[in-house]
């Protein structure tokens, strides 16, 4: 099964198999595409999003659909031009990678041994490169996450919390809600 994950900082595709009579994938593969953000795709992503509460989608989500495919398309067969540091390239790197693995426990040093930095040198890269603190940012990828469960699944609370990378029930409704100004359950709720 082929998964495609538009995001505001990449494109990502993930392929799992399954063998027959199996219950369980395998051969789980990730790949993320670096994308331009502050552009179209931004708007188109965010107009799907609000279609979704819509009762009458048709035509405008299968014109949006074939928008945000054809850019995607043209994003990833024209690489940036522009040039990048190296440091840009790094801090877009780990934004991926947290991206890409939010809901393990990832720290600051295994990040940093994973992109062979020192973990201080992570901690200045993000204060430098970032607007958030690397600590924030894991937080804020968890959070966003848990918001897309609350809306689509109907799981209970504590699943989503560790589905989403936090360990400690208690601790994610504190953050939820003072990141949100709502509790999950509310969140949840809203129209």
């Amino acid at each position: 099964m082929l998964s495609l994950l538009f995001g505001r900082r990449q494109v990502g595709f993930s392929l799992v198999s399954k063998k027959k009579g199996e219950s369980g994938f395998y051969n789980v593969r990730k790949h993320s595409v670096q994308t331009r953000t502050g552009h179209a795709i931004d708007h188109i992503i965010d107009a799907l999003n609000s279609l979704a509460f819509e009762l009458n989608k048709s035509p405008m989500d299968e014109y949006l659909l074939l928008a945000l495919m054809s850019y995607s398309k043209s994003m990833i067969s024209t690489q940036a031009q522009s040039i990048k540091t190296h440091s840009e390239d790094l801090y877009q790197g780990i934004c991926i990678y947290i991206q890409e693995h939010f809901h393990i426990a990832i720290t600051r040093t295994i990040i940093a041994e994973r992109f062979n930095i020192s973990p201080n040198h992570l901690s200045r890269l993000f204060r430098q490169q970032g607007h958030m603190t690397l600590s924030d940012y894991i937080i804020w990828v968890r959070l966003d996450r848990a918001k897309f469960m609350l809306k689509k699944y109907p799981f209970k609370l504590n699943e989503i919390a560790t589905r989403r990378g936090f360990q400690d029930v208690n601790y994610f409704f504190r953050v939820f809600k003072n990141k949100t100004g709502k509790t999950p359950s509310e969140y949840r709720n809203m129209n």
